[in-house]
């Protein structure tokens, strides 16, 4: 597989949904952060569950997020695998797009990397169930 081959396989919309799900994990990471903090400092029972419902409603829209990268993920992976890509190569190839954009985006190793570790579970999972 060359690079132009590569290339096409990725579309804007898989960028975008990249670089959407470790956004969203920031986000679900910070209401969590939040929300221990105002425990810490008894904060009013208020702000506590005015805070508990902002991190729900941050769970769910990183589950929608997480639910797109995850088909993303899975149709660039059948894609590779009817092409006869092995799948150490469409791992690999996907990671290091997937990290691109990411780093790219700005993001840190350890913020992308747990996104970049579900997406190689799903490209196993596209070539175990060949």
């Amino acid at each position: 597989m060359n690079e132009a081959d590569t290339a096409l396989r990725f579309s804007g919309l898989f960028d975008r949904a990249v670089a959407a799900c470790a956004q969203a994990q920031l986000l679900a990471r910070r209401c969590r952060e939040l929300q221990s903090h105002a425990r810490s400092t008894h904060a009013s029972a208020r702000r506590i569950g005015t805070l508990a419902a902002d991190t729900r409603a941050a769970w769910a829209d990183t589950n929608e997020v997480f639910k797109l990268m995850r088909r993303e993920v899975e149709t660039v992976a059948s894609s590779m695998r009817a092409s006869g890509v092995e799948r150490a190569r469409a791992g690999a190839a996907i990671r290091a797009h997937m990290r691109f954009v990411l780093y790219d985006g700005g993001l840190r190793e350890q913020e992308a990397e747990t996104v970049v570790e579900r997406a190689t579970e799903w490209v196993d999972q596209v070539y175990a169930a060949a």
